[in-house]
């Protein structure tokens, strides 16, 4: 299977994900103090890694509220 390769962005919050204690509250605290776009901006990362398949968030109050890691971001993270 050939993985697509991830902006560096995207790549960089992923690897902030995977290693996180807790990455629902990791994400959830990344919107603190965000201004709209910028919110925006980390809602649109987070939706392109869930649809790549490295994670599924689902949302409450506008928040992370569960966040999965797949197999797949791990074996990325180490590709």
């Amino acid at each position: 299977m050939s993985l697509k390769k991830l902006p560096q962005n995207s790549k960089h919050l992923l690897d902030e994900i995977i290693v996180a204690d807790n990455p629902t509250d990791m994400l959830a605290k990344r919107f603190d103090g965000l201004t709209h776009s910028e919110a925006a901006e980390l809602r649109s990362i987070i939706h392109e890694l869930c649809k790549e398949g490295f994670i599924n968030v689902q949302w409450s109050d506008n928040l992370p509220y569960i966040v999965t890691i797949n197999n797949l971001a791990r074996a990325y993270n180490k590709r």
